[in-house]
């Protein structure tokens, strides 16, 4: 970003960089899976068919229909995205397209994990840490992120829940789901990722001493 505005020659101290993470209001407590038998799977973000594991997820859902739903929120879905959503007539994978910012907590915590199903077809999908993964886990959900996101490596946990899991999309077939909805002997440890806990930080780099 510095390179791209032309401030590269610029006093690099005065930058800073900050997390964009979700505010403790979202914090609505789903700290268990739901009553349903069916552990209920979520994915909100942009959509593409070649940009994301839409139609690996998608297939292995609907073959394991007996153990899982999904359900898809999307304000950008591209129209290959679109064809196939619209030739999947499959029980258990609903697409329901945009829901507001502001409403975003109170539909998340209907579900039990929340998938990031990018592919490594960009440095930014490979190197970084997107919103959702934070707005999961404010509502309680686990969080299953493609493999291929090496950055998200260093965030990953299973010995506390909600888990946070690196999964290989492309490889479906062999991902051990029981193990990963596994919480037997797990104590609940919520998220610590609210932009009120980087406040202080913001005020420091503002005024030199915090507010």
């Amino acid at each position: 970003m510095i390179t791209d505005n032309g401030l590269q020659n610029s006093d690099q101290s005065v930058f800073h960089t900050m997390p964009n993470y979700p505010s403790k209001h979202w914090a609505k407590g789903n700290t268990s899976y739901g009553a349903s038998k069916k552990i209920r799977l979520v994915y909100v973000g942009s959509l593409g068919y070649d940009s994301t594991y839409l139609k690996e997820l998608t297939e292995w859902v609907v073959k394991n229909k007996g153990h899982f739903t999904l359900d898809l929120y999307s304000h950008n879905t591209d129209e290959k995205a679109k064809a196939f959503l619209d030739s999947l007539l499959a029980e258990g994978v609903k697409f329901h397209g945009a829901v507001n910012y502001p409403e975003m907590p109170e539909a998340l915590v209907n579900y039990d994990v929340g998938v990031v199903i990018y592919k490594p077809v960009s440095d930014n999908w490979i190197q970084n840490a997107p919103n959702k993964v934070f707005e999961y886990l404010a509502c309680g959900l686990d969080v299953w992120f493609s493999e291929t996101m090496t950055y998200m490596i260093s965030l990953a946990k299973e010995n506390t829940y909600p888990k946070i899991l690196p999964v290989a999309f492309d490889n479906l077939s062999n991902f051990d789901f029981e193990k990963a909805i596994n919480r037997a002997g797990l104590s609940f440890k919520g998220s610590d990722f609210f932009y009120e806990n980087v406040y202080g930080e913001i005020c420091k780099e503002i005024t030199g001493s915090g507010c």
